[in-house]
């Protein structure tokens, strides 16, 4: 039978304290982590995604409420400073993204896309796509928007624009090599106001898929 060797009681408590301090600086650890690590996920997600507090959704769009104010939030002002593009005052303009189509799925050069209205109730208003970056997507057409004016209505006053990698007629913006897209479309506002969506008073378009290659 082996002898028992006897640790000093000294030893044993600082040991012990030796434990508990490394189980309480990994606790410590753990939580720093998962504090940092959720700060800087809810600041991204905020910045790309928006929330409640400065985004209305209304189908596939979302209107950032605070663009281009001088009192907007810190997230809009961050989503929007590194994008290449000209913004108005949100009572003044209402500006709506669309990152996906009717059913929620993200939008992709890889596919084709109707967008379908009727005649904008608004003094002016003006489409068009770019990449996730917030660039125009380049293309040999030149083709990059159109608007109340330029755009062709049928008969009955609808209006349908297609997005496509390949020419379409009447109606067509390029978007070869773009990956994820971003329509956006801008409406100028017959009077100031936030609550666009929530009183309904735009007829926004339709996002349809019609194929992907």
């Amino acid at each position: 039978m082996a002898p028992r060797i006897n640790i000093p009681t000294g030893l044993q408590q600082l040991r012990r304290k030796l434990q508990s301090g490394l189980r309480l600086f990994t606790k410590i650890a753990v939580f720093l982590f998962i504090a940092l690590f959720g700060g800087t996920a809810s600041s991204w997600y905020a910045v790309e995604y928006g929330m409640p507090f400065n985004t209305e959704t209304k189908g596939s769009w979302k209107r950032w409420s605070g663009a281009g104010r001088t009192d907007s939030d810190p997230y809009t002002r961050n989503r929007f400073s590194a994008r290449e593009q000209l913004l108005y005052n949100a009572n003044l303009n209402y500006r709506f993204e669309a990152t996906s189509d009717s059913k929620g799925r993200l939008l992709h050069s890889s596919c084709d896309y109707v967008v379908e209205g009727r005649k904008i109730n608004a003094p002016w208003w003006g489409l068009a796509v770019f990449d996730t970056r917030g660039r125009l997507i380049p293309n040999a057409a030149n083709r990059h928007s159109f608007n109340i004016d330029t755009v062709a209505y049928g008969a009955d006053g609808s209006f349908a624009i297609r997005l496509s990698r390949e020419a379409r007629p009447y109606n067509w913006l390029p978007t070869a090599g773009a990956g994820r897209l971003v329509v956006v479309l801008e409406a100028q506002s017959e009077r100031g106001g936030t609550d666009v969506l929530t009183r309904g008073s735009l007829n926004l378009p339709t996002i349809t898929r019609i194929a992907c290659r």
